[in-house]
């Protein structure tokens, strides 16, 4: 009677002592299926915005690294030169290629010479019989080592877009990357101490955790790269739905908005500023006699001109038409109006023979800002400025500080030319 019970002991005996415990080949082909769907689905993005070269790195190395991964897990079943060399060297490359990703979705240069000499190097260090490459633990040492520092690198590049993006996705992206490079870094140094042990591909439980923290780690990261640029798909569609498709300057609503929290900014800060309403003159007869193609080459060129006079704290807006607007910040209104005289004389310049036998010229109307005057009464004073400006010939500049010496039809004239469609929030 004693036999199943010694039978069944035997069995919870084993389940403690082994069945439990995390088996490394099986999680080596854990990472090989999460690399491959991971891989694909940023395969199938890229494909559909070729334009996201990031995307395309990181399908790259998640393939890459699903066939590293699969030929490490195949340790002892296929020739060490596949398993090992090849294997880890794959690895590494995915590694690298991930960073490429996150470099190119940043803009910057791909050092793609010291990749592939790295690359080599290391294919070279483990397949060359020597002390490394027939030693367990030297193997395991060196490549955890080039792990540690190429996902430090990754996790570096990444925050550097969460700090200049404000992204969350990419900060957490950059700590899942510092975590598994941490976890590589403590891995290789636990067997520089104590050796690799004997049963790597078996229950050896500092390797078998080690590669169970990277399974998660490495999911997260991707996902989180995904997230980035998903994030970036809706800047650029939030920035084109504020932004003028001809002219590259804000529309009417982008500059609304980016004005209302401008001007809040100068009030708390105590600085100054001034708002310039600018009108092409006689666009109307340069469409007429030169086409619609040459008028909006007229406007292209206007806009190009004032991005050379302006600083990068001005707003420039194209709200409708042949108008256009600017926000000075930290300038008065004297500062503010050679600006706009300086900005005539530069368009007029550049103007000439675009139109055969018209001189494309400027009217500006230049409004000093005072913080006690409602967004109103400011587009008012610089709508009334550029009626002057018109008034007076064209191809020149007027300034309105205040509501001083204007009269009451001259303000009421002013204010409902601008009613239908404000240029700021109430």
């Amino acid at each position: 009677m004693r036999r199943p019970q010694a039978a069944a002991s035997g069995a919870v005996a084993a389940a403690d002592n082994g069945g439990m415990q995390l088996d490394a080949r099986t999680l080596y082909f854990v990472m090989f299926l999460t690399s491959v769907v991971l891989g694909v689905a940023e395969l199938l993005f890229f494909m559909r915005r070729r334009e996201h070269r990031g995307v395309g790195w990181w399908a790259a190395a998640n393939l890459l690294g699903a066939l590293g991964m699969l030929l490490v897990g195949l340790r002892d079943v296929i020739p060490a030169l596949c398993s090992i060399a090849l294997g880890n060297t794959l690895a590494i490359v995915a590694l690298l290629a991930a960073w490429f990703g996150v470099l190119a979705y940043d803009g910057r240069q791909l050092p793609l010479r010291f990749a592939t000499g790295f690359a080599v190097l290391l294919f070279t260090v483990l397949a060359v019989p020597s002390a490394v490459s027939q030693n367990l633990s030297a193997r395991i040492i060196v490549v955890g080592l080039a792990m540690a520092v190429i996902e430090a690198a990754n996790a570096w590049s990444v925050r550097r877009i969460a700090r200049r993006d404000g992204s969350i996705a990419a900060a957490i992206c950059a700590a899942l990357m510092l975590l598994c490079a941490s976890v590589n870094l403590v891995r290789s140094l636990y067997v520089a101490m104590a050796g690799a042990g004997t049963d790597y591909m078996g229950h050896n439980a500092i390797h078998a955790w080690a590669i169970f923290l990277l399974v998660p780690a490495l999911a997260g990261w991707n996902m989180g790269l995904m997230m980035m640029s998903a994030e970036r798909i809706q800047r650029a569609l939030a920035q084109a739905a504020r932004t003028d498709g001809l002219t590259g300057a804000l529309n009417r609503d982008g500059f609304r908005e980016r004005v209302h929290a401008q001007l809040t900014h100068v009030v708390r800060t105590r600085r100054q500023a001034a708002l310039a309403l600018i009108d092409l003159d006689h666009f109307k007869t340069i469409n007429d006699r030169a086409g619609h193609a040459t008028g909006d080459q007229v406007l292209l060129l206007f806009a190009q001109v004032a991005r050379q006079q302006l600083r990068e704290a001005d707003l420039l807006a194209r709200y409708g038409g042949d108008e256009f607007a600017v926000l000075f910040d930290g300038i008065d209104a004297d500062q503010a109006e050679l600006v706009a005289a300086r900005l005539c004389q530069r368009f007029a310049a550049a103007a000439v023979g675009i139109v055969p036998g018209l001189r494309p010229t400027l009217s500006i109307g230049v409004a000093a800002f005072d913080p006690g005057m409602s967004l109103d009464t400011l587009v008012t004073l610089a709508d009334i400025a550029l009626y002057r400006a018109k008034s007076g010939g064209r191809d020149t500049v007027a300034l309105v500080r205040d509501l001083q010496g204007i009269d009451s039809d001259e303000y009421r004239t002013g204010a409902a030319k601008r009613a239908p469609a404000p240029l700021l929030f109430d």
